[in-house]
């Protein structure tokens, strides 16, 4: 493998580490929380409207709610987000 390829590989791996590592924070506070995309979209991770043990990623543009998914537990939603490049309300890219 090429020195290159290999250095790749190790930034890929050391980003999803630190969203793994930050999932794991956030998913510690209470309730659901906001997030931001840096194109100016936002999301809402909250519990299902249903009251099941489902939750939720309310996406959210210019124009109002734009859809949402639906997620086993929050942990998952909120690695997904992360992952679709949404961040923390004041957090930085």
């Amino acid at each position: 493998m090429s020195a290159d390829l290999s250095a790749m590989l190790a930034e890929i791996k050391a980003a999803a580490q630190a969203r793994n590592d930050l999932a794991a924070q956030l998913v510690a506070r209470a309730g659901g929380l906001r997030l931001h995309h840096h194109d100016g979209r936002k999301a809402a991770v909250t519990p299902e409207l249903d009251g099941s043990s489902l939750w939720r990623i309310t996406y959210i543009d210019a124009r109002g709610p734009s859809g949402h998914t639906c997620h086993s537990d929050k942990l998952t939603a909120i690695s997904d987000a992360l992952r679709s490049g949404y961040r923390p309300e004041g957090a930085r890219a």
